[in-house]
């Protein structure tokens, strides 16, 4: 049964730690290392998931930990052969060593076999040499984290693998062993900050969030140097950083300069201002920083205001490529319009007290018009989730309104069924339409499910215009299918 559990999907964090430490005592009780460890190894193949090898390898690992050193020395010597071998057997060792590297020092000689691994073609054994690297450093920081900052002091090839294996230091070391490194950890962001790699530049801003709790006054004023940084890089990690931090004991910290990340709104660069609408989303699911004053009068006075302007498509980052005679629309404001949509759902469901509901309709309203599915459909899920709470079900009459504003001919709610069944219909004439009648029907499902969900509101009939539409809407032949899911759907979760 715990090898059947070793290969589930279900195994968290928490039960993977407690099936290690089952294992580790079965092989110094009523078994012995070799058999288990056979049984293991053999649970992997080519197809084993890379959660399933990470399982498998903590397994082996706590066994090893347990066995006398020379054995542990001579299993470590043959699984190093591995590691430029078949890609699971070389996923499985380099896990299994950075497994053992966490809880004991290994040496040197282990990490120039695996650093080794960084030239393999592959980019699963790349990742997993770099998080058996970071795991041996974590348990060692003294012996081992200088040789990974060395390797970071100047951006190269490798500087990816490197802040990823960082990551894992920070996250795996005690901080008090940390502290000693910090003017020279920090010193590798800034290398970094502004690279001209999207991957880098990730981890260097993961990597900051998380050093937040090893260091905090000193990296939150760090991160407000990245602030007044002239280039649009650095700002983006400054503000993007705190999003990858545990805000539990940091939240007075951050408070006293929340104006000053929050001014990260108004940046020119677009990879500012959607880092800083994510961080606002990060900061409004998992802190109580704008139930406070000063987070409730940047949400009044900049934060709304603003993300109502990313609502709408930005012509300047948006272009249409000429290819092979067919026209491709690149929108580069995309994202910013889905996280600034994601935003305002958070507020919407945990500050409405604080919008004034008919301009939150007119400006979120225009995401039924989009051009992007992906926008379409984010409208109509944020308008359900506030059909389902309470606070806010009662201010969808004024949604009714704006749905049918300024005539039933020219509703946006039948511009955009027009829009949305014409595709549908279409589809039934073309097999090449297969992706776009799919996101269309999605996109008519969640619409007709709110309206049909929003037709049931006591007085909601004083919106006449809006339930005539409903039930037109209702008798459409080419949406049938639609129209009777969105019933049943409505009907199953009462």
């Amino acid at each position: 049964k715990m090898l059947k559990f070793s290969t589930s999907q279900y195994v968290d964090s928490t039960s993977s730690s407690s099936l290690a430490r089952c294992f580790e005592r079965l092989s110094t009780t009523i078994s012995k290392f070799p058999d288990l460890e056979s049984k293991l190894a053999a649970l992997i193949d080519s197809k084993s998931t890379e959660h399933t090898i990470a399982v498998v390898a903590n397994c082996i690992s706590s066994m090893l930990c347990s066995v006398d050193a020379n054995t542990r020395k001579k299993y470590i010597k043959k699984i190093l052969q591995k590691c430029q071998g078949k890609t699971h057997e070389a996923q499985l060792s380099l896990l299994t060593i950075g497994g053992i590297g966490r809880k004991l020092d290994l040496g040197n000689w282990v990490n120039k076999g695996i650093l080794s691994c960084f030239e393999s073609p592959l980019s699963s054994i790349k990742s997993s040499a770099s998080i058996a690297i970071g795991n041996i450093a974590a348990g060692s920081p003294s012996a081992y984290l200088s040789d990974i900052l060395k390797m970071l002091s100047v951006e190269n090839k490798n500087s990816y693998l490197l802040l990823k294996a960082l990551r894992e230091v920070i996250t795996g070391a005690e901080s008090t062993k940390l502290k000693k490194f910090s003017a020279n950890i920090l010193k590798v962001f800034s290398t970094h900050a502004d690279s001209k790699r999207e991957d880098v530049r990730y981890f260097v801003s993961e990597n900051i969030g998380r050093f937040l709790k090893v260091e905090p006054k000193q990296t939150i004023d760090f991160l407000l140097g990245f602030i007044d940084s002239k280039s649009a890089h650095t700002r983006a990690v400054g503000v993007g950083a705190l999003r990858f931090s545990s805000s539990h004991g940091l939240e007075e910290l951050i408070e006293e300069n929340l104006e000053k990340f929050m001014s990260t709104f108004k940046d020119e660069a677009i990879s500012v201002r959607l880092e800083a609408i994510r961080t606002l989303h990060f900061l409004l699911e998992n802190t109580t920083l704008f139930d406070r004053a000063m987070g409730s009068r940047l949400m009044t006075s900049v934060i709304i205001e603003k993300l109502y302007k990313e609502t709408k498509p930005d012509k300047k980052h948006i272009r249409t490529i000429q290819a092979g005679g067919m026209e491709i629309r690149e929108d580069n404001h995309l994202p910013v319009r889905l996280a600034a949509f994601d935003a305002l759902a958070a507020i919407a469901q945990r500050y409405a007290y604080r919008l004034v509901m008919t301009d939150f309709y007119n400006y979120t309203m225009e995401g039924a018009l989009d051009e992007e599915d992906s926008i379409v459909i984010r409208t109509w899920n944020m308008f359900y989730d506030m059909y389902l709470n309470s606070a806010t079900r009662s201010t969808l009459d004024i949604l009714a309104a704006t749905l049918t504003k300024p005539n039933l001919k020219n509703s946006l709610l039948l511009k955009f069924a027009k829009r949305k069944s014409s595709i549908i219909k279409a589809a039934k004439k073309s097999t090449n339409q297969e992706a776009n009648v799919i996101a269309a029907s999605e996109c008519m499902r969640k619409s007709l499910i709110v309206c049909f969900a929003m037709r049931e509101i006591p007085g909601i009939e004083h919106c006449a215009v809006f339930c005539k539409l409903v039930r037109l809407l209702g008798k459409t032949d080419s949406i049938k299918r639609e129209i009777e899911e969105a019933r049943n759907f409505l009907a199953s979760s009462g």
